[in-house]
């Protein structure tokens, strides 16, 4: 269970993981799609940062786990 609000965090990852590219392996949320999630929803420039902050974070834990994953 997550504490309150992160839920979002959460949500907003797993939306923006469709935008993702895949190849050779898994890549990250493009920057551009962090800026355009931010100005849907209408987050000044702090929020859309330290969101984008956040969402980048758990996305790199990701990447990682699941690059490596894929080398085994």
């Amino acid at each position: 269970m997550l504490e309150p609000g992160l839920e979002f965090y959460l949500s907003a990852w797993e939306e923006l993981g469709y935008d993702r590219s895949l190849g050779f392996g898994v890549g990250p949320i493009p920057s551009a799609s962090f800026r355009s999630y931010a100005r849907d929803l209408g987050m000044d420039d702090d929020d859309a940062e330290r969101f984008q902050f956040i969402v980048r974070k758990m996305d790199n834990f990701y990447v990682q786990h699941a690059n490596k994953k894929d080398k085994k």
